[in-house]
Order: structure tokens, then C-alpha cells, then sequence
């Protein structure tokens, strides 16, 4: 018997499903995000209709605000803030329609106002559409009012004052001697930003992880090659996925004790894995920062080496999606490809339509000529936005894909071939 160890795994609460139900769910929640995108404009254009009746006057408040922590039930800065949007949307019809069609969300829309005008918001909704709130809350970083999505960043921008409560003398005592420790060791005098920064990078260096992710010790019978998880007083067995990203990242031991542990991804790689990935899971679209795994793109067992190009950082989530198969990965880790297949087939399945309330289930006739479904296009063009490319790379893409890719010969293309064919030519677009 050998033993490895590897990160504690979370067990999923979620059960097996047969497609039709998980379809249904899955076409419900997008019925709702729309519907709230349509309530949301309308609750703005009503916000400025109250300002400008001075609705609050009639029925005894002092203000909007007040008005709305009232009725509306939100607290004083979420209250600022409708009304800060509801105003700003005045004077930005194109905005306001973009959230009332569901192409972009009331967060997407108050984050862009800040930094739109009338005369730029084109530009960000063409920026952000397809995007999620982190990539746009990155998009929008380092602009000021007036910027476009192509104006030259200003890093400056990026420092706020931010304050900290229910700090306590002790806690206050403690930060200043440690600030005065640092100036003497550094020669200097600090401010606020730069203590910070040297406490949070000093933790960082002080408690970083040498081992592999070994927390939890697992069996694997080398006849069979089933891994069990030690639960208790019983073992759980692993399912294909779980112990194919255990393999990734372990450290080998002898439970012999006759020889010395073995650990795959050495520190100081692993190190040189999370610095060229920012310590951030590679999947796009992905804002994990936490319980990231180092994953090899060419399997081990197929002779993938321990090598900066085959190695990448992936949450255990997507680590765990990529062996089941859900997500592919080709190419060097610096450049790869990386394709959510399982997201492009659900939106594939179910499509909710952003300007009704009909809701599609696609099961078209498959095409003559390729056998593609007859919305593949689309449905390529839908994946490719939502990974982060403008909506004019994903047409260009797909249709060199279609005409001169393999999905331009006679045999059958699958959604998934058409993706990953259209994929390839985006990166070459740069």
C-alpha cells in the first residue's frame, strides 16, 4: 500500500441530477437575474421621478435616503448609492437600457457610472458585456470620469483612504511600536500604506507553505487504484476526478517507513507557479485567490513533466471540473487555452432572452452540411463573450472557425470542437 496526502476536500452537499431538472433550475435563476435587472431600472427611473415630486415631503421623511431606508428596507450607503446611479443614469440612456435588457447588472451599472459619461457609455457597455464584477471592478480600475476602456490606466487612482473600526487603544499601541521597529530597521519613516504593506508581506514570507497541499492522507490500493479518504472511523472512497487532482499535487509517502517522502511540485517551483499566475486560478472569469492547487496540463501519467510550462494555478473547484472534464486546457501554461465547456453547453441548453420573457430550450435540427445545432453559431459567439472577448473578435472568430477550421468539412463538428477552433483564433488576434 502507499499513502499520499493532499489539500482536505470539501464534501458537496449536491446530489446527482437527471438533465431536465437541473435545466429547469438552471433556466429559472436566469429568469429571475432578468427579471431583477428589469426591476432595478424600473425602481431608478421611480427614484428619480421621487426627487423630482420631493416624494419624501408627502409622507413625513426628511429625505430620498431617508425615504428609502423606510420603505425600501436599505441601509444609509445603499441608499446613496441607488440614488447616486438612479441620477447618473439620467443623462445616460444607453446604460439604463443595457440593464433593463439584462446584458449587464445593476452592479456592472453602478460600478461603470462612476466613470462613464453620455458621451463614453458605448464604449464600457461594449467593454464590459460578457464580463463578470470583478473583471469589469478591474477594467474600471485606475479611470477617472470621462475615461474610455482605452484610455492609459493611472495607477494612482487606484489609493484610498479607508478606515478601520472598533480598533482598540491596545490594538493602536500595538501597530505604532511595530511601525517604530520598522523605521528603525528600515531608516526611514513610514506611512500608513507602506506599514501595512510590509506587516501583510511579512505574514505572507513568515507563514507561506513549503509542502505540497498535504493535509489530509490518502490510500490508493495499487491493485484496483481506488483512493480512500480516512473519515472518522471509516474510509471514504474518492471519485475518479478528486483523486486525479490529488495526483497533481502530492507528496508521496512509504507507509513502510523504509523510504523518505516524495513530493512531486518542489516549493520553490510551486513559488515560480503562483508568481507568474498572480496566486489567482487561471480559469477566465475565476476570482478565486484561495485553495489554489498547482495543476499539470499534460497528465503525469501520459509523461507530463514537473515544469513551469505544464504547471498551473487552479482553485479546487476548477481543478476538480478540468478531471471531470467540464474544462480543457491546451497549450504551455504561460498561453493556454482554457475553455468552461460545461458553462458554453449550458448556455447552449437553456437561453433566456434578454428583451422578452420566452424562455428557449435549443434543441434544434442539427445542420446538413457541418451537424451543428442551428444556433451554434450564437451559441459560440455567447461562450467566446462570456469569456471576455468583445462581441466583433468572438464574430470573426467563429466564422474563420466555420469556413476554414474543421467545422468547414462535410463531417460532423460538435459545439465544443467549433469553441475551442474558434478560441485559437482570438489568441492569435492578440
Amino acid at each position: 500500500m502507499v499513502a499520499y496526502a493532499f489539500p482536505q476536500l470539501v464534501m458537496s452537499k449536491a446530489c446527482e441530477v437527471g438533465e431536465p431538472e437541473w435545466q429547469d433550475v438552471h433556466r429559472r435563476l436566469k429568469r429571475i437575474a432578468k427579471k431583477r435587472a428589469a426591476l432595478d431600472r424600473e425602481e431608478l427611473e421611480l427614484i428619480r421621478a421621487a426627487i423630482r415630486c420631493a416624494l419624501w415631503r408627502h409622507v413625513g421623511r426628511t429625505s430620498i435616503r431617508e425615504y428609502l431606508e423606510v420603505e425600501c428596507g436599505y441601509g444609509p450607503h445603499v441608499a446613496s448609492e441607488r440614488v447616486r446611479v438612479a441620477e447618473s443614469l439620467d443623462s445616460m440612456p444607453a446604460l439604463e437600457q443595457a440593464l433593463g435588457d439584462g446584458e449587464l447588472s445593476y452592479s456592472a451599472v453602478r460600478a461603470i457610472s462612476r466613470v462613464a459619461t453620455n458621451r463614453t457609455e458605448d464604449d464600457w457597455i461594449g467593454a464590459c458585456r460578457g464580463k463578470n464584477q470583478r473583471e469589469i471592478e478591474e477594467l474600471l480600475a485606475e479611470r477617472e470620469v470621462g475615461d474610455r476602456p482605452q484610455t492609459p490606466r493611472r495607477p494612482d487612482l487606484r489609493a484610498k483612504d479607508r478606515t478601520y473600526r472598533g480598533i482598540t487603544p491596545a490594538t493602536e499601541s500595538a501597530l505604532e511600536l511595530a511601525r517604530r521597529d520598522l523605521q528603525e530597521e528600515l531608516g526611514e519613516r513610514l506611512d500608513d500604506n507602506q506599514l501595512l504593506a510590509l506587516l501583510a508581506e511579512r505574514y505572507r514570507n513568515g507563514g507561506s507553505r513549503k509542502k505540497a497541499r498535504a493535509q489530509v492522507a490518502v490510500t490508493v490500493c495499487p491493485t484496483c487504484q481506488v483512493g480512500r479518504q480516512l473519515v472518522g472511523n471509516r474510509h471514504v472512497a474518492l471519485r475518479p476526478e478528486e483523486l486525479a487532482r490529488a495526483f497533481c499535487d502530492a507528496q508521496w509517502i512509504d507507509v513502510t517507513g523504509q523510504q523518505r517522502a516524495v513530493q512531486d511540485v518542489t516549493p520553490a517551483l510551486r513559488d515560480k507557479v503562483m508568481l507568474r499566475d498572480h496566486g489567482r486560478c487561471r480559469v477566465p472569469g475565476c476570482r478565486s485567490a484561495a485553495n489554489i492547487e498547482v495543476h499539470h496540463i499534460v497528465p503525469q501519467e501520459l509523461g507530463g513533466p514537473h515544469t513551469l510550462d505544464n504547471l498551473i494555478a487552479l482553485c479546487d473547484g476548477h481543478h476538480v471540473a478540468h478531471h471531470r472534464g467540464d474544462i480543457t486546457i491546451e497549450g504551455p501554461a504561460e498561453s493556454a487555452v482554457i475553455v468552461n465547456i460545461a458553462a458554453a453547453r449550458a448556455d447552449a441548453i437553456v437561453h433566456v432572452d434578454n428583451r422578452s420573457d420566452h424562455t428557449t430550450h435549443r434543441s434544434a435540427p442539427a445542420d446538413a452540411r457541418r451537424g451543428l445545432p442551428a444556433d451554434a453559431r450564437h451559441d459560440a459567439v455567447l461562450a467566446l463573450t462570456t469569456l471576455g472577448f468583445t462581441k466583433a473578435q468572438a464574430n470573426r472568430a467563429v466564422d474563420d472557425a466555420l469556413h476554414e477550421g474543421p467545422c468547414s468539412l462535410e463531417g460532423p463538428c460538435s459545439l465544443e470542437e467549433l469553441v475551442r477552433a474558434a478560441l485559437r483564433r482570438c489568441s492569435a488576434f492578440g
